[in-house]
């Protein structure tokens, strides 16, 4: 039990790093762009519910044929910090739009995206 309290650390505190083996697979060239039209995307959900947001992200990935993992793998690294947690949609609507969208944000600034 109290690994599975451990492992839920990113619910109450964003992430102050990235896993470094996981931030090189999840961030590739574009990644930077991707990860700006989703905070675009997110800030324009009012419902910001698991399975609204889940519909309208997919919606989009698939109307723009962008694949899956491309955005949810950093999306992932942006709210925990490296590549596990349950599912990023379940996050989000745990720990808000506003603080999803701020780990986002610092993501985006944080990271070179290989510049």
């Amino acid at each position: 039990m109290i690994n599975k309290v451990l492992e839920s650390y990113f619910f109450f505190q964003a992430p102050d790093n990235y896993d470094e083996a996981f931030l090189k697979k999840a961030v590739k060239e574009g990644t930077a762009e991707l990860m700006r039209t989703l905070i675009e995307k997110l800030t324009s959900i009012d419902d910001f519910t698991a399975v609204n947001t889940e519909s309208v992200i997919k919606s989009w990935l698939e109307s723009s044929e962008i694949g899956f993992g491309k955005v949810m793998s950093p999306f992932r690294l942006a709210l925990v910090g490296a590549g596990k947690g349950p599912h990023v949609f379940d996050i989000i609507e745990i720990i808000g739009k506003e603080e999803s969208l701020v780990r986002l944000r610092k993501f985006v600034e944080t990271i070179s995206f290989g510049k």
